[in-house]
């Protein structure tokens, strides 16, 4: 243990500050008189449960290293020396991490300043409320507030943090401007705060989300978000943003999150390395499942016995944050207990279905070639059975499908003479718009000709409703009735009938497909005409 964690864990601020002053103790929060400006009533506070101080008249504030550097005048290695001669702590010093254990407790105050802050800015704990984010989870990922720029350098002169050290830990003032006025949340490194980033809160200046640079501290592809708080007797989930993290945890889900970058085989070897569990759940869209491919391309040349890697595929447009504010725990348990394995997310996520068997065999001969990215070769001829097992399924419903086509001559996936075909044409169409609501403008107005079944016409008649809605979320059909009928045209037959509607797309080919599944309905029902 270093001695700054020695002296945090072992001293009260309190019993430091009364070294140099009288103080009553009046519970968590005391005050005294400032001692570094003249002031006639107290302004100081003194916090032993964060270990802070703040004076709201000069702005001076920081732990008690920062009080006796300011006291004493003397630097940081000089106080940590004091207070630990004071109350017995046994120290030594490597002189090479002198200079940076300043940058280090410098982004340690700026992090306890910014969490100061949030509270006098009501409108950033009001949007954190909105966004289900309670106090609890406030202090426990300890967020905060960046005001302006010139606020922050304000209190960076009255806490002789320089404009290198600013530097040193990413700060620049170009980067400072973009990052203001934000809530903003520290990254750590172990027990050190190394880096930070930031979320805006309307509709102003720069990117939603800002993350500091790359610096002799932190290192994106090395550094989890919330790898300082996880229970490493639990699975972890990895997620995308730092908002689905603290949204798990809220939860009591164990999870991480990569920071503003793509996830790298570092970020899975440490997860791994304290859980062998890891499960993977990015966003539900297009971007978040080519994410998912592009880890199980990361992985497979390094998996061994020591990895035990699974998937959630979340609904279309939601993220873990959004899906467990709608749906709640007891939903979130069912898909970790659905999760799919490395094994079969490779099939689902790689192997893509088609009428013409060459291009079928294709496919299946490229899932093939991915699999001999494994090194490990007992492994990787596990993997290739498990596949070759899914392929002979594929094989067995083609031959079912080209049998009753030959009877009548028929498209194989799609044949008229399978029972009810009219009432899974119809699920199929109503599915393609579910999942891809973009191509809705391209196939009004034969949706709107469309004679559907009595079953079905009441989605057909709120799906144009739906789609004027800017937030597409099917939730919309649950509170009209109809999730029975959604659960219908989204269930495990017609994604195995009609993969396109369900799989990664252009919208040109989701039309033609949609367009063609229309004509047969068409030719089935005598209608669509």
């Amino acid at each position: 243990m270093s001695i700054v964690d020695a002296i945090k864990s072992s001293v009260k601020l309190s019993d430091v500050v009364k070294r140099y002053f009288n103080i009553n103790d009046h519970g968590k929060k005391m005050y005294i008189s400032c001692p570094f400006h003249n002031e006639k009533s107290p302004s100081c506070i003194i916090q032993d449960d964060v270990n802070l101080f703040h004076c709201f008249g000069c702005g001076a504030s920081g732990d008690m290293i920062k009080f006796v550097e300011k006291m004493d005048n003397i630097p940081f290695i000089d106080a940590c020396k004091k207070i630990a001669d004071w109350f017995h702590i046994k120290y030594s010093f490597d002189k090479s991490s002198n200079k940076k254990d300043f940058n280090l407790h410098a982004m340690k105050n700026l992090s306890t300043w910014f969490m100061n802050n949030l509270n006098q800015h009501m409108h950033a704990i009001e949007y954190l409320k909105n966004r289900g984010i309670n106090y609890q989870s406030i202090q426990k990922f300890q967020i905060g507030w960046i005001p302006s720029t010139h606020e922050v350098y304000k209190f960076c002169r009255a806490n002789d943090i320089t404009i290198n050290i600013m530097e040193n830990i990413g700060f620049k003032k170009s980067l400072l401007n973009i990052f203001q006025n934000r809530i903003i949340m520290p990254i750590y490194n172990g027990s050190n705060v190394c880096a930070f980033g930031a979320r805006k809160i309307n509709d102003g200046y720069g990117p939603k989300y800002i993350n500091s640079p790359e610096t002799q501290y932190f290192k994106k592809s090395k550094i989890l978000y919330g790898m300082n708080l996880i229970n490493k007797s639990k699975p972890i989930i990895l997620t995308e943003g730092y908002m689905d993290t603290v949204s798990l945890h809220q939860y009591d889900i164990n999870a991480v999150a990569s920071n503003g970058t793509a996830i790298s085989h570092d970020h899975i070897k440490q997860v791994c390395d304290i859980n062998q569990e890891l499960i993977v759940c990015l966003d539900g869209d297009n971007a978040g499942l080519n994410g998912m491919r592009r880890i199980i391309d990361l992985i497979l040349p390094h998996l061994d016995e020591n990895y035990l890697i699974s998937f959630i595929i979340l609904p279309n447009q939601e993220d873990p944050d959004s899906f467990l504010r709608k749906n709640g725990k007891e939903k979130w348990n069912e898909l970790i207990e659905d999760r799919i394995p490395l094994v079969e997310a490779c099939w689902k996520l790689f192997f893509k279905t088609s009428n013409i068997p060459e291009l079928q065999y294709k496919y299946y001969k490229e899932l093939l070639d991915l699999g001999d990215k494994i090194k490990n070769y007992n492994i990787k001829e596990l993997y290739k059975k498990k596949w070759k097992d899914l392929w002979k399924q594929e094989v067995m419903q083609y031959k079912k499908y080209s049998k009753q086509g030959n009877a009548s001559n028929s498209n194989p996936k799609l044949n008229h003479t399978i029972p009810n075909m009219k009432h899974v044409y119809e699920k199929i169409l109503i599915a393609t718009i579910l999942k891809n609501p973009d191509v809705y403008d391209e196939i009004c107005d034969e949706f709107l000709k469309i004679d559907l079944s009595e079953n079905m016409s009441k989605m057909h008649d709120l799906i144009p409703e739906w789609i004027k809605k800017n937030n597409k979320s099917l939730d919309f059909f649950d509170q009209k009735g109809c999730t029975s009928l959604v659960k219908l045209c989204l269930s495990d037959n017609i994604i195995q009938l009609a993969p396109f509607a369900f799989c990664e797309n252009s919208k040109e080919n989701l039309v033609k497909a949609w367009q063609f599944i229309f004509n047969k309905h068409g030719e089935n029902n005598g209608t669509n005409n």
